[in-house]
């Protein structure tokens, strides 16, 4: 037999070979068992949604439009034992937020079929709002992600009339309920009410089907959860509403018109309560990171490094629709104490600013995701900065900075002392009383100790500007009145706004939902959203994950890849595709040692030969690679950064 040929049949042998065990080994889609499980609180069942890279937006327009489609919906395994019925109140949906420049939104689909628009997470508004056709000069395309919704093209929308007005008014001979905001700083919208059928989450670039699985990890099953949702189609935008990178709005705060509410009042969810758990990732990409989750009707415990303890929200009502909060005290603790409310260092200091309770709610203090930073009134700005220099020999400025990690965490942590839910706090404490409740503010103020501890580290108020290399605090006490604990207060927490029992839940988490699905369930929307243009700010000597940290394996779980056993750490090489690449390659193994066997047979002349030809190779021949760079940096999308996308 020739060379050649000994080749070509070694080369088919190993072919047959792979395709043959490959045929044996089961689907990975078919096997594999998610333990996402249905946390409960009573009966309530929740919907959990992950926070996706905002980059994303930027790229759809580069991405396929397809999905590949599931041979068979993945079986669902849980913790928890689940209702031996399902109802759509207690089936999950996983689908994908998206962080921007400190704020948070969503994929929302609306119409039949669905059109994509997104729309920033907001507990500061309570209408759901996003431009529409009739728009002119709206953002689209320049800044915003999506084109406009154009009603014409969806066979279920509806144009509410004058009698069924949601949260607009109708005006004087006018036929449309007219709804709008306006804002000091200058941006403004103006809409008319609509309804159609829209959901959020799913698949990121194309809509959902619904495939009929319990799945909570099936991407399709957000369409189970659309029903007809009254927004506002918006004709007209001024100011940070046009040029900001979400489309729209999703008002979230206490009001009828709310997407909770209405989710609720048309069945999708069993109680009236949401959780919006903010992350700080290690690396700031050019656009937005990774940053958490949010879940709607319950909570998953799962993201959780503490307990959650309760502010009471003071009786906040649906007139008022802000998440009030009583701020009793506002303390600083001196640097490298850690992100938590308890420090990991003993004997630092802790300063309590010398403020009545009077200054420090002047004007009220609300929780809101849909603004950046946080903020106090000047009557606060006096102690503060006294307070702050004491501490560090240095002013508190708002100037950008040159630090290192080092330097930003010596910086002290900023506890805010929130009157707490007394009830739920002390029973949280009696059920466990052999320890420290992490987040009560009895290690601070024991004639308070049914209050919480909010911690935010100086990572958390001082950002980091990769463009420039600069670090600037985003906290400020120079509002005229009232104050707002904005998401850079939320990060590291998952916030819990319990609206039926009039308190907001505050447990530190990692918020880290990649690591969550990565470990609980599948990669499907992982996948989608890999970036290769992220820059990286400097990174602790010692950064270890939270997520490394809590999660372990379950041993209890059986081999996703039963039927195909390599004998392989289940940790190392768990999937169907990993194990097959390693049969591939042992394969390719054999194949290049019997190709060196033969090769040798033909004598060392023709290894010479080859050597000299080597040899001779002129450097010109890599010509084709000079200059090359893997990654290129982006031009300028024109979307220039701002303190906060929208008010």
């Amino acid at each position: 037999m020739t060379y050649s040929r000994r080749i070509v049949l070694c080369v088919w042998l190993a072919w047959l070979l792979v395709v043959t065990e490959a045929a044996t080994i089961p689907s990975s889609h078919d096997s594999r068992t998610s333990k996402l499980s249905t946390a409960k609180k009573g009966d309530d069942s929740f919907v959990s949604i992950p926070l996706i890279p905002h980059h994303v937006q930027r790229r759809r327009r580069m991405l396929e439009t397809g999905v590949e489609d599931e041979a068979l919906p993945r079986p669902t395994r849980s913790r928890r034992d689940l209702a031996s019925t399902n109802t759509d109140r207690e089936i999950q949906q996983v689908g994908a937020l998206y962080q921007g420049y400190g704020t948070h939104y969503t994929d929302l689909w609306c119409g039949t079929p669905p059109q994509r628009q997104t729309v920033i997470v907001d507990t500061g508004s309570g209408v759901t709002a996003f431009p529409c056709s009739g728009c002119g000069d709206c953002g689209v395309p320049k800044y915003h992600a999506n084109p406009l919704f154009v009603e014409g093209d969806s066979s279920s929308f509806h144009e509410l009339s004058c009698t069924e007005c949601l949260k607009g008014t109708c005006r004087s001979g006018a036929k449309q309920c007219h709804v709008g905001m306006s804002y000091q700083e200058g941006s403004s919208w103006s809409a008319y009410e609509a309804q159609d059928r829209c959901y959020v989450g799913g698949f990121h670039n194309t809509a959902a089907v619904d495939s009929g699985s319990n799945s909570p990890l099936d991407l399709n099953r957000a369409e189970a959860f659309a029903f007809d949702l009254k927004f506002g189609c918006q004709t007209r935008l001024t100011g940070l509403f046009k040029t900001q990178l979400a489309d729209g709005i999703m008002g979230m705060d206490i009001a009828k018109a709310a997407y909770w509410q209405q989710m609720y009042d048309a069945g999708k969810t069993a109680s009236k309560n949401f959780a919006l758990c903010y992350g700080r990732q290690d690396i700031v990409e050019r656009e937005g990171t990774e940053a958490g989750a949010m879940t709607l009707g319950g909570l998953d415990t799962r993201l959780h490094k503490s307990d959650m303890v309760y502010a009471s929200t003071g009786g906040t009502s649906q007139s008022s629709g802000f998440y009030s909060v009583h701020v009793r005290k506002i303390h600083l603790r001196a640097g490298n104490g850690g992100d938590s409310a308890v420090s990991n260092s003993e004997g630092l200091e802790v300063r309590a600013l010398d403020l009545s309770e009077s200054d420090l709610n002047n004007g009220r203090v609300i929780v809101d995701s849909g603004t950046t930073d946080s903020y106090f009134s000047r009557r606060v700005a006096s102690e503060f900065n006294r307070v702050y220099e004491e501490i560090t020999g240095q002013s508190f400025t708002h100037a950008a900075l040159s630090l290192t990690e080092e330097q930003i965490n010596a910086m002290p942590t900023i506890l805010f002392q929130l009157e707490g839910d007394e009830e739920a706090n002390k029973a949280l404490v009696e059920e466990h009383p052999d320890r420290q409740i992490v987040g009560l503010a009895n290690i601070v103020d024991p004639e308070h100790p049914f209050d919480i501890l909010v911690a935010m580290p100086p990572m958390h108020y001082m950002e980091y500007d990769s463009s420039k290399k600069l670090w600037q605090a985003r906290f400020y006490v120079d509002d005229s009145s009232g104050g707002v604990l904005g998401a850079n207060t939320m990060m590291g927490h998952n916030v819990f706004f319990d609206i039926d029992n009039g308190r907001v839940g505050w447990a530190e988490a990692s918020c880290d939902f990649t690591a969550l699905e990565a470990e609980y369930g599948t990669d499907d929307f992982a996948s989608d959203f890999t970036d290769h243009t992220r820059q990286e700010r400097p990174e602790p000597d010692d950064h270890v994950s939270a997520q490394e940290a809590k999660f372990e394996p379950d041993d209890t779980l059986p081999n996703s890849n039963s039927g195909f056993d390599m004998g392989l750490p289940n940790q190392f090489c768990s999937t169907m595709q990993c194990q097959l690449g390693i049969v591939i390659g042992v394969l390719a193994a054999v194949v290049f040692v019997v190709v060196r066997v033969v090769r040798r047979n033909t004598g060392i002349a023709y290894e010479a030969a080859e050597l000299e030809l080597q040899m001779t190779a002129l450097p010109e021949d890599d010509d084709d690679m000079a200059g090359y760079r893997d990654h290129v940096a982006p031009a300028n999308t024109g979307y220039e950064k701002t303190d906060e996308e929208m008010p």
